[in-house]
């Protein structure tokens, strides 16, 4: 079957997840096709897409690097919500990779920009109705950019502060373990 074929027709269990990210991850040259299909427009295909690209990245982050500055430009036009939190765990794990591992490839690929980027959207995810998930990994992402841009922080403490009564447990629970690394 047709890799396209294969993603409009991938259901979200786990399992066929993984088969569709086991075989770009078998072929490196399917993943530039992925992207492409992450950022089509197209609600039967994006979505998919963007569940695999979840999945390859926790693999193989380094094989965003290339293609850091597109994928970074584009996150504020998604529009889907599963979409947007495949994202948010994406970003959060090149924060990770720069400021806790230090990782080279990760520090040169990300510019200044990219971070500013990052954390303009990390904010809008935070602030706006999306997914827990979302909102966590956001707030996480924004904990470790405030080690690039120290006006994150206390931005960050007032935003979690507000949000914990409104929020589910899950939320207050990761909003209270951010507050405490701050």
């Amino acid at each position: 079957m047709e890799f396209k074929q294969e993603l409009q027709d991938l259901k979200a269990y786990k399992e066929d997840r993984q088969y569709i990210a086991d075989q770009v991850l078998n072929n490196q040259k399917l993943f530039p096709v992925l992207l492409r299909y992450c950022f089509s427009n197209n609600p039967k295909l994006d979505k998919p897409a963007f569940w695999v690209l979840e999945y390859v990245c926790k693999a193989k982050l380094s094989w965003i690097h290339p293609y850091v500055k597109d994928f970074i430009k584009q996150l504020t036009q998604l529009e889907n919500k599963s979409s947007k939190r495949c994202c948010a765990r994406i970003c959060m794990q090149l924060c990770q990779q720069y400021f806790i591992y230090q990782e080279k490839r990760t520090i040169k690929a990300l510019t200044r920009s990219d971070l500013e980027k990052m954390t303009a959207v990390s904010f809008d995810w935070l602030i706006n109705d999306e997914k827990v998930a979302t909102k966590a990994y956001a707030m996480e992402s924004l904990h470790l950019l405030g080690k690039a841009f120290k006006w994150i922080h206390p931005e960050l403490k007032v935003i979690l502060h507000r949000g914990i009564p409104d929020h589910t447990m899950a939320y207050s629970a990761r909003a209270k373990h951010i507050l405490n690394k701050i």
